[in-house]
């Protein structure tokens, strides 16, 4: 009953007014980071069950906290967003596409697929039919 109160009566204040949050976790919230956690949990496990009795469980499935970097085959992409759409109402996904670029060294065409995850940025490229990923550090300490 308590730990209700808390989850369901969020207020906040910016600049002078005073505001009440209808649905979600506070941000800084001592019990959020926990609660968000055991959510997002049982929200993998259900969709991953879903996603096998639809066959397109994604290839690569990583999750960091609410961040999630799936690699999937063929038109799997669609059917998948619109199911982990339909788990809630108020959570919703968003997503990125992979960017393509096209360089060309010494008159060879090169096509790389680069997504930002986290502090990395996942880089794919067809080199002879062989895709390669390199993964680079987008952040760097500053000194």
């Amino acid at each position: 009953m308590l730990c209700g109160m808390f989850l369901t009566t969020v207020e906040f204040t910016n600049r002078g007014v005073i505001y009440e949050q209808k649905h979600g976790l506070p941000m800084g919230g001592s019990l959020s980071p926990v609660i968000a956690e055991l959510v997002m949990q049982e929200l993998e496990r259900d969709l991953m069950e879903q996603c096998a009795l639809l066959d397109i469980v994604p290839k690569v499935w990583l999750r960091m906290v609410d961040d999630v970097f799936a690699v999937g085959k063929g038109a799997w992409f669609e059917k998948w967003k619109c199911l982990c759409n339909s788990y809630d109402v108020h959570l919703q996904f968003t997503t990125e596409l992979e960017i393509v670029s096209t360089k060309v060294n010494r008159r060879i065409k090169t096509e790389q697929f680069e997504l930002p995850f986290l502090d990395v940025l996942v880089r794919r490229q067809k080199e002879g039919g062989c895709p390669l990923v390199c993964i680079e550090n987008l952040w760097q300490q500053p000194m």
